[in-house]
């Protein structure tokens, strides 16, 4: 993911060519960004690509070139029935010790590591 220098250290991403590190910052980001523009999808992306403070400025998506063709060459990437706002993600580390980040729960519930001291 693409993180400027001052958003990977609010996210604590210590070296955002480390991939792990990179993909678990932006996803906070990203899900940050999600709860600020309440699911708005084209804010979402606006902000990322552009910055909150230009979306501010301008109320909504900034007028910048970049962003507007960053907007549309995301949106028309996937089938709307694939793009699902506001649903919350959930977190859990597999068998072979990869983070995976999804958010249906069945697959969460299913994979997550239980504390057997609570028993």
């Amino acid at each position: 993911m693409q993180l400027m220098p001052e958003t990977a250290r609010i996210y604590g991403v210590g070296n955002p060519l480390e991939p792990r590190d990179n993909i678990e910052g932006g996803v906070r980001y990203l899900k940050d960004l999600i709860n600020l523009y309440n699911g708005r999808t084209r804010f979402v992306l606006a902000a990322y690509n552009a910055g909150q403070t230009a979306v501010k400025k301008y109320g909504g998506i900034p007028p910048y070139p970049e962003t507007r063709n960053y907007i549309e060459k995301v949106m028309t990437s996937y089938p709307k029935s694939f793009i699902k706002t506001g649903t919350k993600v959930y977190k859990y580390q597999d068998s072979s010790g990869r983070i995976v980040f999804t958010n249906c729960y069945f697959l969460y519930s299913s994979n997550k590591v239980t504390d057997k001291s609570d028993k």
